[in-house]
Order: C-alpha cells, then sequence, then structure tokens
C-alpha cells in the first residue's frame, strides 16, 4: 500500500468526501478525454462550481485575467511567502519543511486527479511587510500563481492579505496568527491553524486547571512580557484581558524591541514585580535570552508561554538546564502522537530521517496548509482562483481527515462572515492548541489535563535555591 492509499484511509467513515472527490474527478476527466478529446485541459470552471454546491464568487473586469488558469497542464503553481532571509529564517526553513514533505508525497504519488504536479514558487519576505507587499505582488502578477501559502510573521500577513484579496487570489495563512489579519471580512483569505485568542483560551484553561487540582500552589500573579510586533502585542493583550477576567493579578505588562541584546532590565522588572509566573510572547532568540537572564537572577518564576520561540526544539538547544520545568502554549508536539493513529507515528519518524530532527509545531503546521490548500486546488478540479476560493469556503473536514492526521483538531472548516469566529471571517473554527513542558530536557505534552491528566505536569517547578 502507497503513502497516499495508506494516508487517505484514515479519513474515516463520516469523512470520505476527499477520496470520493478524487474518484469522480478522475472518471470525468477520463469521460472528457474519450468524448471531447480534450486531453490537455483540466476540469472546467463550470463543472467545478457545480461539485462545490456553493456560491462562485464573480471577478470584477480588473480582475479577470487574474482568474484564469494560469498553470500548465502539468504543473500547479503555488507562491510561497516566507522569510527565507531575516531574524525568522530558521522558523522559515522549518515552515517550508513541512509545505515540502507533503507535497513531494502527493507528486510521487500522482499529484493531481487529471495529472498535474504542484510546483512552488519561492519569495522572501526578509520578516519586513513592506518586502511582503512587493513579492507577494510579484508573485500575483508576475509569476501567475494560482494561489499563495505563508507567511509566517503576523506584521507581513497584516500588510499582504489586502493584496491577495485585492487581486481575488486565494491566500491561507499558516503559522500566522494574529487575530486582526481576518478581522476585515476577506473573502480570499483564510487561516488553517489556531490564532492569539484560541491561544489564550487555551492557556488560560491550563491555568484555571493548575489552580483547580494544585491549589496550595496556585499561580496568582503574572508578568506579561512579549516583544513589539503585532504578534507579540496581539496575543499579550488578548491574555492580560483573560488572566484579569479570571481573577488573577497582572503585576507586570511590559512590552520590548525584538532581537534585544540584553534582557537585565527586563528581567529585573520581572523579579521586583512579584510574579510567581510569567507569561512570554517571544521569538526564538529572545526567548532563549530571557529564559537564561531569568535563571542568572535565580528569578523564582515559572514560565508559562504564548509559544513562539519557547516552543521551538532549538529553545531547549539555547537554554539547556535553565528551561527545566518551562511550560509553554504549542501548536504541535510529539506527544499528540500518543493519541493519532500509527501512520501519524510513521510519517514523523520518515520526516525525521529526512530532515534530522521531529516535526515541531511550524513544520507540522507547513504540513496542514500545505495539504489543506493542494485538497481545495482538487476540489476545484483546476487552477481557476475563484474555484479555490470557495473550495476553501465550503471545506468541512472532520477530526480523521488525512490533512488532520498530525493534529489534535476537531475539524477543517472556516468561519464565514455570517458566523465569524471572535470577529474572524475564515479562521478554522476546529483549531486548538497544546501544552508542552521541558521536563529532563525534552519537550513533554502536559496539556490540555482533559487529555493528559493532572499527573503528567511537574507543579510546582522546582525553585532555583533547591536546584
Amino acid at each position: 500500500m502507497d503513502w497516499l492509499t495508506k494516508h487517505i484511509k484514515y479519513e474515516g467513515e463520516n469523512n470520505m468526501k476527499f477520496k470520493k472527490r478524487l474518484a469522480v474527478l478522475l472518471i470525468l476527466v477520463m469521460i472528457i478525454s474519450l468524448v471531447v478529446g480534450c486531453t490537455a485541459n483540466s476540469p472546467t470552471k463550470d463543472a467545478t462550481a457545480d461539485s462545490n454546491n456553493s456560491t462562485n464568487v464573480n471577478a470584477s473586469a480588473d480582475n479577470s485575467s487574474n482568474n484564469a488558469d494560469t498553470s500548465s497542464a502539468d504543473t500547479v503553481r503555488i507562491g510561497v511567502l516566507l522569510p527565507f532571509t531575516g531574524g525568522s529564517a530558521a522558523v522559515a526553513e522549518l515552515q517550508w519543511a513541512g509545505y515540502e514533505f507533503f507535497t513531494e508525497h502527493f507528486n510521487k504519488n500522482g499529484g493531481f486527479s487529471w495529472g498535474a504536479q504542484v510546483e512552488f514558487v519561492r519569495a522572501d519576505s526578509n520578516s519586513d511587510p513592506s518586502t511582503g507587499v512587493n513579492e507577494i505582488t510579484r508573485l500575483i502578477t508576475e509569476e501567475n500563481v494560482c494561489c499563495i501559502i505563508g507567511p509566517y510573521n503576523s506584521s507581513v500577513g497584516t500588510a499582504t492579505a489586502p493584496i491577495a484579496e485585492k487581486h481575488e487570489i486565494p491566500y491561507l495563512l499558516t503559522n500566522c496568527t494574529e487575530d486582526s489579519i481576518l478581522a476585515n471580512n476577506y473573502k480570499y483569505v483564510f487561516r488553517a491553524n489556531s490564532c492569539n485568542s484560541a491561544d489564550c483560551i487555551d492557556v488560560i484553561t491550563f491555568i484555571n486547571d493548575l489552580r483547580d487540582n494544585y491549589p496550595d500552589s496556585a499561580p496568582k500573579k503574572f508578568a506579561l512580557v512579549y516583544e513589539n510586533t503585532d504578534w507579540g502585542v496581539g496575543t499579550a493583550a488578548e491574555c492580560i484581558k483573560a488572566l484579569e477576567e479570571n481573577g488573577y493579578e497582572v503585576v507586570l505588562n511590559e512590552g520590548y524591541e525584538a532581537n534585544m541584546t540584553d534582557a537585565s532590565s527586563l528581567i529585573n522588572k520581572i523579579k521586583s514585580s512579584g510574579a510567581d509566573v510569567v507569561v512570554g510572547a517571544s521569538y526564538l532568540a529572545d526567548s532563549i535570552l530571557i529564559t537564561n537572564t531569568l535563571a542568572q537572577y535565580k528569578v523564582d518564576a515559572t514560565l508559562i508561554c504564548l509559544g513562539g520561540g519557547f516552543s521551538m526544539n532549538e529553545f531547549i538547544d539555547g537554554t539547556g538546564a535553565n528551561a527545566e520545568g518551562a511550560i509553554s502554549l504549542s501548536a504541535w508536539a510529539t506527544g499528540i502522537l500518543d493519541f493519532k493513529p500509527a501512520e501519524a507515528t510513521e510519517l514523523n519518524e520518515e520526516y525525521k530521517a529526512k530532515y534530522g530532527t521531529d516535526f515541531d509545531e511550524y513544520s507540522a503546521n507547513g504540513y496542514l496548509g500545505a495539504a489543506v490548500l493542494i485538497n481545495a486546488i482538487e476540489t476545484a478540479g483546476g487552477t481557476d482562483k475563484a474555484a479555490i476560493r470557495n473550495a476553501l469556503a465550503a471545506m468541512d473536514l472532520g477530526p480523521d481527515a488525512p490533512e488532520l492526521i498530525l493534529h489534535p483538531y476537531t475539524a477543517v472548516k472556516f468561519s464565514t462572515e455570517e458566523e465569524p469566529l471572535r470577529g474572524m471571517v475564515g479562521q478554522n473554527i476546529g483549531a486548538s492548541n497544546i501544552m508542552v513542558q521541558v521536563i529532563n530536557g525534552e519537550f513533554k505534552m502536559v496539556g490540555p489535563m482533559s487529555t493528559c491528566g493532572k499527573e503528567a505536569v511537574t507543579w510546582p517547578v522546582t525553585t532555583w535555591a533547591n536546584r
């Protein structure tokens, strides 16, 4: 049994739509080829609209050329916008690895039902919004891609989403979590992974579980430290609101310039605040610096962080024993594999053999994003942009769908203007997160407690005097 057959097998009895669509579309292509002799073209827009059973988004006269098929019969060109250079380059490579891993398998196993293969066209945002705008415009107007995936940085997502909407080109955000990006009723912009407000809900649920299960050592006072980026500021604001609504005291609310070189002033403020928990929203370099400086100053405040660098494998490499006991939200960890079919573990082992490391949240979300977008193109039956958009808008995948083989999500289904999710249109309503803790030098899945049990977490974390 080849990889694709095995992957689809675990879709579940109630979630066979993708497999059935593959068969139906293949039959349609064969019939069209025999009757019409049209062997070089993919299915038409009209057939796609009928199969989607959804309302078509009509292209304006100015954008009609952008909604025509742009890929050849042999390839489907997808734009990839990522910060391949600059401060977020390491994360970009992880996200790219997830895209690449899924797509190599997809192409190897025959590609689309009409025989085309995926071709990625890469563009480098350099983590800069203005560069991102220039590059997404180039992908659309010069490279003629049929859709775009990326961009990791929320600031770049904020700047580039209006460009995709203007040109009516499907744009699937990946590892780009700021809520406000999707608060504009966009019709062409979607996000399959989680978002800032969901992150905060999951973190607060975990903190409340600590309070309920460990009343003698329950966290009480919180210090919020975060980088002054769209992601940092946005997620910190959501978290502060949620903490106060749940009766906790926020004793420090401190932003800082990203990529700082000295954290001593920030750590002294944390120490003076009397916080027993530090909630951090930082990318990798800052997360390492903050943790090592907390250890240097022997600040007995436990890290319970909002992902970012605090959930990367490189975080442990850069902090060593200083990270022991640190807790973070994460979109993915190997502990998830214990709750998934055996095929998920096989995929992780294959990924590890190729890239030298397990999946992490960035590569796993990359895998998910590529799977979801390619599903939409297959459902659309070709590269018509409005049809791909409609396929995304109508997508309704259950927890056993092959796209979610690595994820604990309940669904891939996007919120609508009629039913927004916390003000967002195009957000996956089935996305959620887990909590991980550094235990004996490795990330262990410790939350949600409803899944892992309270015994999974090490709490309270040992003070510096007793280490």
